[in-house]
């Protein structure tokens, strides 16, 4: 990643706090609508060490969160994954 990551919505950008956050996104992002494995995405935040999925679920609920009420629809589970929805 070669910046901070912002969200764009109805209210204009807003910037994601916490360079794991931020590297959840754009490894989503940077896979279109495609479903990245969670192996794939905790590689991807996490290239240092093995982290569990349950780190790695509590990062989703995070940016979730942080997306407030459409979080849920953006960021999909699928599979044995996850993908942001491109509907």
């Amino acid at each position: 990643m070669l910046g901070p990551v912002a969200v764009c919505d109805g209210e204009g950008a807003r910037r994601i706090d916490g360079s794991k956050s931020g590297s959840l996104i754009a490894a989503l992002l940077a896979h279109g609508c495609e479903s990245i494995s969670q192996d794939r995405l905790a590689e991807a935040i996490w290239p240092e060490s093995h982290r569990p999925r349950d780190t790695l679920q509590s990062y989703v609920s995070r940016v979730r969160r942080w997306l407030g009420p459409k979080g849920r629809s953006l960021l999909v589970r699928s599979g044995a994954g996850y993908s942001v929805e491109c509907g």
